[in-house]
């Protein structure tokens, strides 16, 4: 359903986030391979939390607390950006405003035309 969203607001060339995890570099590569035929330059925004803050936070969620047995294998399995992938990083103890526009000042014009891969 995300890629049809994608590709309805790249046909109108609208400018397009995807909030996602996406913490396999394959997953990331997907995005990739749909949006730069279209004319999109994709950016990873990486967000490098240390595994302690998310444990907390996790386990302090009203929606589904999990425990540390619960988070820990997905946590571990996690893939950083690699160097060849476009990616902004937020600063450890940065705000988050300010991170938002460091990285929106470098976002890129949305292309003036696009098409569909199929």
């Amino acid at each position: 359903m995300a890629r049809d969203r994608f590709r309805a607001l790249a046909a109108e060339g609208a400018p397009v986030a995807i909030d996602d995890t996406n913490c396999f570099r394959w997953l990331r590569d997907r995005w990739r391979a749909l949006a730069e035929p279209l004319g999109y330059q994709v950016t990873v925004l990486y967000l490098p939390t240390p595994h302690p803050e998310i444990e907390r936070r996790r386990a302090a969620s009203t929606d589904r607390p999990l425990v540390r047995e619960e988070i820990r294998p997905p946590l571990a399995a996690f893939e950083p950006p690699a160097a060849d992938e476009r990616t902004e990083t937020m600063r450890a103890g940065e705000d988050p405003d300010a991170f938002a526009a460091r990285v929106l000042g470098a976002r890129s014009s949305p292309p003036s035309s696009t098409s569909d891969p199929g």
